[in-house]
């Protein structure tokens, strides 16, 4: 499915709750992600490609310099992670 997005650790989620909390769904510089996030340049370039890859951000280069990145989270359809982690049963008490 186009949405869907893979099951990330904690640490990720934790990352990208303080990106979204910052960007929301605007696009944001790679140096934005470093300045925000305060890790090393290799660990939020990593950080970002895991993101990228469970399908929870999307990635552009700058057309006029290919060496500049840019981000943006996602809309996530949150029912399809629900099914996904199978947490879409409701918990009586």
């Amino acid at each position: 499915m186009k949405d869907m997005v893979s099951f990330i650790p904690k640490f990720l989620l934790t990352d990208l709750a303080v990106l979204f909390s910052k960007f929301g769904y605007n696009e944001f510089a790679f140096q934005n992600a470093l300045e925000l996030l305060s890790h090393d340049y290799r660990y939020t370039s990593i950080i970002l490609s895991k993101l990228e890859k469970s399908g929870y951000i999307s990635k552009r280069q700058d057309p006029s310099d290919g060496r500049k990145r840019f981000y943006k989270i996602n809309k996530i359809n949150f029912e399809d992670i629900m099914k996904e982690i199978g947490g879409n049963r409701r918990e009586s008490k």
